[in-house]
Parts: structure tokens; C-alpha cells; sequence
């Protein structure tokens, strides 16, 4: 559509999509999680369970009702981005919890998971400043290097200038989002409060039945151990 003049157009490619949900039956879930946590002991000051090799709770019958609220919710999460959910289905790679108490109240460096397509993240309970953060690690609109860094170079920030965004979760929030992207947690002192996370990797396979082609991983009937 050609411009009238003096007209300007701002065209954003591929922004950065973080989906974040408040899950309506919370409560039952958190209560059906606390019960997991009693039998938990890890043998690592992080207490993250994963780190203790134990990250197979997805297994575990008593979150049959999570792993349905999840599918439904990664169903809308693709659907949101363009992608085909019915060519899908969701495979949780691993899973493992994230346990802190106030006095430990950690920070969480930066990482990316590299394994899987789209990971989660449920609150079950959280502090009112506790930040999930991400970063968009190529910065497309730094315009020359460094300039992301220096506060003197701006008058004010906005969308296009920043090269991370962060949200503030709430307990019995869900939160899903690209795997490749390097994400991290920063703590607040002031709001120290014990910290208790669902944690998850997700990859996506082609659905039996359907047409495969190049960039897809094919059904796991398909796959073939050697």
C-alpha cells in the first residue's frame, strides 16, 4: 500500500513472543504440587532438581491434570505465533522444580535451553519483584555496537531500544516461551519470599498421519534406534 505524503510507516519484524497465562485452577494444582515436594530431597544447595538429576516428574501421575492444562495452553501459544497446532504434538523432554527459600533468595544467570523448542515455567509460589527476564541477543536496532549499554546515548528508552524485556510473575502463573532464548532471574532483597517453580522443556514432533516434510521432526513411530 503506497504511503500518502509525508506519511510515515514503523514496520517490526518478528518481535519476541512470551506468553503468559493466569491458570484458573491454581489452586488445586499448587496443592497437588506441594504434595510432590514433600517427597523431594535434593542433594544440591541450588535446589534445582534438575541439577540432582532428577528431571522426570512429567512422569508423574499426580500432575495428569497440569500436563492437560499445558497442552492446551502450548496449543494456543503456536497457534498465536502461525504455526499449524494441528500438525503437532507436544513431547515434555524433562521437567524439574525450582526451590528457594527466602534466606537463599538466588539470582539465576543467564542461559538458554538448548534441547528442546519451547520451555514453561509455573509459578507456584513467588515474590511481588522477582523478575523473569529475556534478552534478544542480536539486537536489531543497535545501530552501532555498545550503544545498547549507554544510557548517555538516549533520551529515553522505548520498544525499539531495548535489547531485553522482563515480566513479574504472579503464583498460578504460566509462562512458555522459545527455548533458544537467553533468559535469566533477578532477585529483589526487599521482597525476600520462598520461591517454588514447575519447570519444563518441550519439543514439537510431527503428528502420525501427516504429510512430512523438510524442517520437521517426524512421528517417534517413525525414528529407529540403532
Amino acid at each position: 500500500m503506497k504511503l500518502q505524503e509525508n506519511a510515515i510507516e514503523l514496520v517490526t519484524i518478528n518481535p519476541l513472543l512470551i506468553y503468559r497465562a493466569h491458570l484458573g485452577n491454581s489452586d488445586k494444582l499448587n496443592s497437588l504440587f506441594y504434595k510432590m515436594r514433600d517427597g523431594i530431597v535434593y542433594e544440591n544447595d541450588v535446589c534445582t532438581s534438575d541439577v540432582d538429576n532428577n528431571s522426570y516428574f512429567h512422569n508423574n501421575k499426580t500432575i495428569s491434570l497440569f500436563l492437560g492444562t499445558l497442552k492446551a495452553h502450548l496449543t494456543t501459544y503456536i497457534s498465536t505465533i502461525g504455526y499449524n497446532a494441528d500438525l503437532f504434538d507436544f513431547y515434555i523432554q524433562k521437567s524439574w522444580f525450582v526451590d528457594f527459600s527466602a534466606s537463599q533468595n538466588p539470582t539465576i544467570a543467564k542461559h538458554i535451553h538448548h534441547m528442546s523448542d519451547i520451555s514453561f515455567v509455573y509459578y507456584i509460589n513467588t515474590n511481588e519483584a522477582t523478575k523473569l527476564c529475556f534478552e534478544h541477543t542480536e539486537s536489531p536496532n543497535e545501530l552501532y555496537s555498545g550503544s545498547f549499554l549507554q544510557t548517555e546515548a538516549f533520551l529515553q528508552r522505548n520498544m525499539y531500544s531495548f535489547n531485553y524485556s522482563y515480566i513479574v510473575p504472579a503464583i498460578g502463573d504460566l509462562v512458555l516461551f522459545p527455548s533458544k532464548t537467553t533468559h535469566w532471574v533477578e532477585k529483589d532483597e526487599q521482597y525476600a519470599k520462598d520461591r517454588f517453580c514447575y519447570s519444563g522443556d518441550v519439543v514439537m514432533i510431527l503428528k502420525e498421519g501427516k504429510k512430512s516434510y523438510e524442517f520437521v521432526r517426524n512421528p517417534l513411530k517413525t525414528w529407529k534406534r540403532m
